[in-house]
């Protein structure tokens, strides 16, 4: 599996880029982040996962106890 670094080096993008992209964050340009996607999937063979940011917005309402 290629490290953050590989996937930096092949888009010519800095490393902290390529997190912001892999973990959804918004204030890079989409043109960018759509590469270092693309990228990623083909080194790794398949898309990468659900961003930990994506989840946290889907998940449940905290339920107040009784």
């Amino acid at each position: 599996m290629p490290s953050l670094k590989d996937l930096a080096k092949e888009c010519g993008v800095s490393v902290a880029t390529v997190s912001k992209a892999l973990n959804g964050y918004k204030d890079i340009n989409p043109e960018t982040a759509a590469k270092i996607m693309q990228v990623s999937t083909q080194v790794m063979g398949r898309p990468p996962c659900t961003p930990p940011t994506m989840l946290l917005a889907n998940s449940t309402r905290r339920r107040e106890m009784p």
